[in-house]
């Protein structure tokens, strides 16, 4: 029931790039942005257009944590790959 024209409705979503979405897309790759699961969503009545909600995807500590672990092991590979080459001797 849409509180603004008090119609019995079935809302109409939009999916739009949130916190989570740009988290996922900065550490993890830009494809997330083609993705409806990573994104919020706000809900819309049908007929009056009006705002009725929005649900905002949660930035779990679980996320957190994943994207820590990705960015430790890349750190990691990095130092690994520039000690590696400061090693090689070329004469």
């Amino acid at each position: 029931m849409c509180p603004s024209c008090n119609m019995s409705i079935t809302t109409r979503v939009e999916h739009q790039a949130g916190t989570m979405t740009l988290i996922l897309c900065f550490f993890v790759s830009i494809f997330v942005l083609c993705c409806d699961f990573t994104k919020d969503v706000n809900h819309f009545c049908p007929i009056c257009q009006r705002r009725l909600g929005t649900y905002r995807r949660p930035c779990s500590s679980r996320i957190t944590f994943i994207i820590l672990i990705y960015l430790i092991i890349l750190i990691i590979y990095i130092i690994l790959l520039a000690m590696s080459d400061s090693h090689h001797y070329n004469g």
